[in-house]
């Protein structure tokens, strides 16, 4: 018979998992995804039961107890927030309206506090007399630096009911900025670094691309894979913050210094991934095209590109020249973002790309991770701090490799 501590901490934790099938906020929340996923398939709202309205609106009006959003993590609330923003489009459907209603009054509680000064003197305390810490004055610096940051953030951050896994995330976040943007692209410390904060993605079997435009799938995913949730469970103003104090720009210009509308950082989130991805497709798209021109010359598309590939190119050149379009510059605008990797892969042309990209391996899954955010921002999903982590993280690293001498601000 299991000791009565072993019996106990399991009856905690089916009472855990209990309370979180039946929170109201939880099942809103699945209700509103799954009213996405029947959208992205072309299913009119008006096509959607009266059953589904009337439960909607039972579950917006159970939410107003602070207990059942209390009991949800900060991942929890920002994906409860997405759903919302998502159901924006059903609100002009007649069968809608008291549940949108409802939604459109939804106050989440205050999840989030900023970082008391006691705090603070505490964490600066225990650094100074770490003896680890003191014998290693990088070590200290960077210790330093990270009380600095801490006390820079504006908006609340430090989650209520778990304080230290805030400060931990907060941490890690830095760490992982101050590792990328310090070092060489896909050195053997920046990889490591970048596997223990996005999961270790090798060997892993992918699943089809068009499965990871539903959030739920993907953030099972991506959990399932080994990211670390603590990076991200912040609410959306707080980790863009976050993220800037790391080095990185953040997706979006709305003054952080002030009180900001999550929902609304979301669709502007949106808005500069696409950007960014624009950016990284144009920049690949030069880089190939230059490496593949040095090797062949003016026989660059015939040697370096699979056949499949430049007869589509070139299909699409002749549309254009026949409906009276201005072509584009090169064959290489042609290229779609998928057809990037699958021109440096192939064992004929990796050693072109290499000494780029020193480990093959690890940029086929940050060219996966891309792929994956790009198709989401096309179907219009709403970007959590997950995808934007891995926005962040992964463009830094390809355009670091593509562009060795540059500014690590590659947005200029």
């Amino acid at each position: 018979m299991p000791p009565l501590s072993e019996q106990v901490r399991k009856m905690m934790e089916e009472q855990e998992r209990l309370a979180k099938l039946t929170n109201p906020a939880r099942e809103l929340t699945a209700s509103l995804e799954r009213i996405g996923r029947v959208s992205s398939l072309g299913l009119e709202p008006s096509k959607l039961s009266r059953l589904t309205s009337l439960r909607l609106q039972e579950q917006a009006k159970a939410i107003g107890s602070s207990g059942h959003l209390a009991g949800l993590s900060a991942n929890e609330m920002n994906r409860l927030h997405g759903a919302i923003g998502a159901f924006d489009g059903f609100r002009r459907n007649p069968l809608y309206t008291d549940a949108a209603r409802h939604l459109a009054e939804f106050k989440p509680n205050e999840l989030y506090r900023g970082l008391h000064s006691d705090e603070l003197r505490d964490l600066a305390a225990s650094f100074r007399t770490n003896p680890l810490l003191a014998d290693d004055l990088a070590s200290f610096a960077v210790s330093n630096r990270l009380l600095r940051q801490m006390g820079e953030m504006n908006q609340p951050w430090i989650n209520k009911d778990n304080p230290t896994r805030s400060i931990a995330g907060f941490a890690e976040m830095q760490n992982v900025g101050a590792t990328l943007l310090s070092r060489p692209a896909y050195e053997d410390v920046v990889s490591d670094a970048v596997r223990h904060a996005l999961g270790d993605w090798r060997g892993v079997t992918m699943p089809s691309i068009e499965k990871f435009v539903d959030p739920v799938f993907s953030n099972d995913f991506y959990t399932q894979h080994g990211i670390q949730t603590e990076l991200t469970d912040f609410s959306t103003p707080a980790f863009e913050e976050g993220m800037e104090l790391a080095g990185f720009r953040p997706l979006t210009d709305v003054d952080l210094n002030k009180p900001v509308d999550a929902l609304e950082i979301s669709f502007e989130r949106n808005n500069k991934a696409h950007d960014r991805l624009q950016r990284i497709e144009y920049h690949m798209r030069r880089f190939i095209e230059g490496v593949l021109t040095k090797a062949h010359e003016g026989k660059w598309v015939k040697r370096g590109v699979p056949k499949t590939l430049s007869d589509r190119w070139k299909d699409k050149h002749a549309e254009d020249v026949n409906a009276g379009r201005k072509p584009r510059a090169t064959l290489m605008d042609y290229a779609e973002f998928s057809d990037l990797w699958q021109i440096m892969e192939p064992g004929s042309n990796w050693p072109l790309f290499a000494g780029n990209f020193p480990n093959k391996e690890d940029a086929q899954i940050s060219f996966r991770r891309l792929y994956i955010i790009r198709i989401q921002v096309a179907h219009s999903v709403l970007l959590n701090n997950t995808h934007a982590l891995m926005l962040q993280v992964e463009g830094t690293l390809v355009m670091g490799a593509i562009r060795p001498d540059e500014d690590h601000d590659w947005l200029k």
